[in-house]
């Protein structure tokens, strides 16, 4: 996993959101691309959500298809949306034109992803521990990489460096 985060000098991309520019430019989806960049296969619509929304690797598809097909790709997805809005409306389909709308909405980039992670016991029950490996196993699951996570008086860990150090926020 270290090697998949360092940075490729030419576009600033990790080896594995560089493999995902490329899968998504020969036409593959989201969770295709996601797959064949090496994300797991359990997470991979996810993980493809969060990888496609980084500005990064979308300026690297656009580069990879020319910007021009992206931008006409874009602009002609969202007139469909906006047309199957149309006809749910005039159809009464009011819960599929909500919908549609949505979705125009994910693609001009109007919606955040929230991840919500459970822990099945009471906080205050919980130890140190428990909540760092709660963290670590939902930033596996859902292919997240902190700049940094802070557990107070705890280990602090940032990227692949480990150190004691209290600490009081979590970034």
């Amino acid at each position: 996993m270290a090697g998949s985060t360092k940075r490729n000098m030419d576009h600033g991309l990790t080896v594995k959101e560089e493999a995902f520019a490329q899968a998504k430019a020969r036409g593959l989806s989201g969770t295709q691309s996601a797959i064949a960049a090496g994300y797991s296969e359990a997470g991979a619509s996810g993980t493809a959500v969060r990888i496609n929304k980084r500005a990064r690797v979308q300026q690297r598809i656009a580069e990879l298809l020319g910007a021009d097909k992206v931008g006409d790709a874009r602009e002609e997805h969202l007139a469909q949306l906006a047309e199957l809005r149309d006809m749910a409306k005039a159809k009464g389909a009011l819960q599929a034109a909500v919908s549609a709308e949505e979705k125009r909405g994910k693609v001009l980039g109007l919606y955040e992803e929230r991840v919500v992670q459970t822990i099945h016991q009471p906080l205050e029950d919980a130890s140190a521990g428990d909540i760092r490996q709660a963290l670590v196993e939902a930033f596996k699951r859902f292919d997240i990489q902190p700049d940094h996570i802070v557990i107070e008086g705890d280990v602090v860990k940032a990227g692949d460096k480990t150190e004691e150090k209290p600490a009081k926020t979590m970034h």
